[in-house]
């Protein structure tokens, strides 16, 4: 199935701007392209040579971003602690809830054959009194 493509109502101006925008893309990219062919530099793994002022900036931001590094790394440490020590926790209270739960059916039993007891006893035992008229 072959569907047609009309242009019918797309907006003049808008297309125009798309493809000013694409051109200028795609000038910019031509140009990086033939920078990098020409001088042999890799943009984004450029290492020098510096300027007398770039040269401390570079170090400061070397060493942030290790320390960004060790950083991540620490915290990362820490979540996976954490994480376990939770786990563990909830473990833990899983377990103290099913003790308390068998105390408190235990407790029932005991409660219930309690009161069978005294009942028994209720109508087995006549009670006497040795105040008059009782």
């Amino acid at each position: 199935m072959q569907q047609d493509i009309s242009f019918s109502n797309i907006n003049s101006l808008k297309i125009k701007s798309f493809f000013k925008k694409l051109s200028v893309i795609s000038d910019s990219y031509h140009d990086k392209e033939h920078y990098v062919d020409d001088f042999g530099i890799q943009p984004k793994k450029y290492e020098g040579p510096y300027t007398q002022a770039e040269i401390p900036l570079r170090a400061r931001i070397k060493q942030l971003e290790e320390d960004l590094l060790t950083v991540s790394e620490e915290r990362d440490i820490a979540l996976e602690e954490n994480r376990k020590k939770i786990d563990e926790l909830n473990i833990t209270l899983m377990v103290i809830r099913e003790n308390l739960e068998k105390l408190r059916k235990a407790r029932e039993r005991k409660e219930k054959r309690i009161r069978q007891l005294e009942e028994k006893i209720n109508n087995t035992v006549k009670v006497r009194s040795h105040i008059p008229g009782h």
